[in-house]
């Protein structure tokens, strides 16, 4: 048997209509049922003149309360307890004369026929608690907080409240087709004998085994539950009358909150931010079409199937129960960036979110209710900003590393060079002073001595001059400059380092270069590290090339040579500071 989220009135007419296979004989029936419950309950009796009715009768007892897979104390205690809201008395105490044979007490029996009627502000709280019933609905504790949910939940539907068809759609998720089937089919065998109970006035509840053994013990052991007894018709009356007024309400205020929510909804219906209202017990009501967009869902009747907690990220909840929402209870609002879940891709919605709370006229809350805005553009651009800031902060890190590596490369290549030309000049004076040297030998130690002495103040010059440059002190003497002049003064000065090498110093100069507006010593400082330069990373027997050439307007000055060249990659690189193709290449000074 196949059983749907309808109401219990259409399961209980299902249930009514059943048919048999065969026919039998009321005798038959009778003696059947009084073979599986030791007694024939009066129950049965105005059937006993229609064997269709008796076995039909009979049967929706066998399937739905006698061979029902729930525990027999919780269909005793749920019959029990919705029986109280029948105004015939005799199920109720029909039920609980059988709960002391299960093991309870009289008193206990009393407290749970006094349990409250349940209401929508407790129903959330129940749903929950089943939501940890991993077990099935027959392995439970009595007397737990699970019992007692189920207990809440079923008697909500059974009696129809506001919201039943929500609670039983929650229910079917939370339990499961196969436990909530069971379920659903004892409740409505409920309301089914509550409605052949109160069609048939003359069953008389004396006149039943389980009643006549029980009852009156029960009844010694507990006063009150006697006193409950006695007034029960009254009570039942009375309580009837307070339901009914209690659902005029309800329909009244949820009337007047929709005539509301219309108004808001006219308001806010072109937004382009996300407007949604729930209930204070996290039941969503409405959400404009703009959010429903955002968030993936599909018309009014989608969102009225969804709970707010389910509009988080599941990582996101728990902060949201435990921070934000008492914070709108306690404060009236909550402000802040949080995220939404969409319904079909799952995925992070970055939003803006102000959650505050609606009032009635006095004040009391009745809803809650957010307008939330897409912030997904503003967040995807800080993202890009952050990462184009940490890109820049790693680029600027690495580049002053480098410019820190680049220095220490240069100071320990200034050091040697500063070194090389000392150790030249004092290994010749060393040996002039011990006079160990013929005229000849004492010829070349003193060439090499004025050689490496000017090649150290050329090097301390050019320090001078970039201390100059970065202060921004140097200067330049600007005036017309023969560069053959410049170019002759250089290679007189270098000859004696190429020859020390046997390198060929090759100078083609164009006579017609002419004169250039510059610095001559500045020019000749740059042609002289130029040349110096190629000299001292070729390799003896090589040949240095120095070219001066004017083409139209301008001359150019070519320094080549046959050593072992520039890398390109170092190429755009040279003229920076600090910075040297190979610090590691040996500078040799003799």
């Amino acid at each position: 048997m196949k059983l749907h989220s309808a109401s219990t009135d259409h399961l209980a007419g299902y249930l009514f209509g059943l048919q048999t296979v065969s026919m039998r004989s009321s005798e038959e029936i009778q003696a059947e049922i009084s073979q599986k419950l030791g007694f024939f309950p009066p129950f049965f009796a105005p059937a006993l003149q229609n064997p269709l009715v008796l076995e039909n009768l009979w049967q929706q007892t066998l399937c739905a309360y006698i061979n029902n897979p729930l525990s027999a104390l919780f269909k005793e205690k749920l019959s029990a307890y919705l029986s109280r809201y029948c105004a015939v008395p005799y199920c109720m105490i029909w039920h609980s004369c059988s709960l002391p044979v299960l093991g309870m007490k009289p008193q206990q029996v009393l407290e749970l026929l006094e349990l409250p009627t349940p209401t929508l502000n407790d129903i959330d709280t129940h749903l929950n608690r089943l939501a940890e019933l991993v077990d099935g609905l027959t392995v439970f504790k009595a007397n737990s907080d699970i019992e007692e949910s189920l207990l809440y939940c079923s008697a909500y539907v059974f009696l129809e409240r506001d919201q039943s068809e929500y609670v039983l759609s929650e229910m079917r998720r939370l339990l499961g087709d196969e436990n909530y089937q069971y379920l659903v089919m004892f409740i409505s065998y409920m309301k089914m004998c509550h409605g052949w109970i109160k069609a048939h006035p003359e069953i008389a509840i004396e006149a039943d085994k389980r009643v006549a053994e029980n009852l009156g013990a029960m009844l010694a052991q507990s006063p009150d539950l006697a006193n409950f007894f006695d007034n029960y018709r009254e009570r039942v009356s009375l309580e009837l009358q307070r339901r009914h007024v209690e659902q005029m309400a309800e329909l009244i205020e949820r009337k007047r909150f929709e005539t509301e929510q219309q108004k808001l909804v006219t308001l806010v219906e072109n937004s382009s931010d996300f407007i949604a209202i729930a209930t204070l017990e996290g039941q969503a009501l409405f959400v404009n079409e703009a959010g429903q967009k955002l968030v993936g869902l599909d018309g009014i009747n989608s969102v009225t199937r969804t709970k707010v907690s389910e509009y988080f990220m599941p990582e996101d909840r728990d902060y949201f129960q435990q921070n934000i929402l008492p914070t709108v209870f306690q404060d009236g609002r909550w402000e802040g960036d949080f995220r939404f879940r969409h319904f079909k891709s799952f995925g992070a919605i970055a939003v803006h979110c102000n959650f505050f709370t609606i009032k009635n006229k006095q004040m009391q809350p009745i809803a809650i209710a957010t307008v939330s805005r897409d912030i997904t553009e503003r967040f995807l651009r800080l993202e890009k900003e952050r990462s184009q800031l940490l890109e820049r902060e790693q680029a600027a890190r690495i580049q002053a590393e480098t410019a820190n590596r680049l220095k220490d490369e240069f100071l320990a290549t200034l050091s040697h060079e500063l070194r090389s030309p000392l150790n030249a000049m004092l290994g010749w004076v060393q040996m002039l002073r011990r006079g160990t040297l013929d005229a000849a030998s004492s010829q070349r130690a003193l060439e090499t001595i004025e050689r490496n002495a000017r090649v150290q103040n050329q090097l301390i010059e050019d320090l001078l001059d970039v201390s100059r440059i970065i202060t921004g002190k140097l200067r330049l003497e600007v005036r017309p400059v023969s560069l053959v002049s410049v170019i002759s003064a250089v290679i007189e000065t270098v000859r004696p380092a190429a020859e020390a090498k046997a390198i060929e110093l090759v100078s083609v100069i164009d006579p017609d270069a002419g004169l250039v507006a510059g610095d001559s010593n500045r020019l000749q400082q740059v042609v002289w590290n130029l040349v110096f330069n190629a000299i001292k990373f070729t390799e003896e027997g090589g040949r240095v090339l120095l070219q001066l050439e004017r083409i139209n307007s301008h001359v150019e000055i070519i320094v080549s040579d046959t050593g072992q060249g520039i890398p390109a990659e170092v190429l755009p690189h040279v003229f920076e500071r600090f910075c040297q193709a190979d610090s590691s290449s040996s500078r040799a000074h003799t």
